[in-house]
């Protein structure tokens, strides 16, 4: 008697909170290519235009130092025969300097190159953020997951075109600044 007044306990509580749980499960959601808006956007390519181009001249830069340092290091191989030991010594002690300055520059310039685009990628992620969210907020949407996170789902739920017209609109282009 007392099973049979638990399991009828038990079978009104799953009556009265399924109902309750199904109701909260409804809702709307949207899908979003958050890869594609950070790589297709027109934002996305001004950034990566910008860096192709500081990219070229980094490396410009960097091959004409270290076509300095051959020529300096062939003119000390070459003098090391006219010169005494001491000034021998004191040119090679120059050379290494220069060689671990132009390495320090190289250095300094690769990490203020990586800040700008950081800084850059973050002004344009803040941006698609902002524009999903207007989005959402517009239609509604209880829910927006990256398509990353999704296996399957209906075309329908996928909000990236709507996204991309928007961002391209609001921001066209970042500028990347190198420190």
């Amino acid at each position: 008697m007392n099973a049979i007044r638990i399991l009828t306990l038990v079978v009104a509580v799953i009556a009265c909170v399924a109902p309750v749980s199904a109701a909260r499960a409804e809702g709307s959601i949207a899908v979003v290519d958050v890869r594609a808006l950070m790589n297709d956007s027109k934002a996305a390519k001004s950034i990566q235009d910008q860096l192709v181009k500081h990219r070229e001249k980094f490396l410009a830069d960097l091959s004409k130092q270290e076509q300095k340092l051959r020529d300096e290091e062939q003119t000390l191989a070459k003098a090391q025969a006219t010169l005494e030991k001491e000034e021998f010594a004191q040119k090679v002690k120059e050379f290494e300097e220069s060689k671990l300055k132009t390495r320090q520059m190289v250095q300094d310039q690769k990490r203020a190159l990586d800040e700008g685009v950081n800084e850059a990628t973050n002004t344009l992620r803040t941006e698609i953020f902002k524009v999903v969210e207007k989005i959402a907020e517009e239609k509604k949407y209880d829910l927006v997951l990256t398509r990353q996170n999704v296996v399957v789902g209906s075309q329908n739920l996928n909000i990236t075109d709507e996204a991309m017209k928007r961002l391209d609109k609001s921001l066209s282009s970042v500028k990347l600044k190198i420190k």
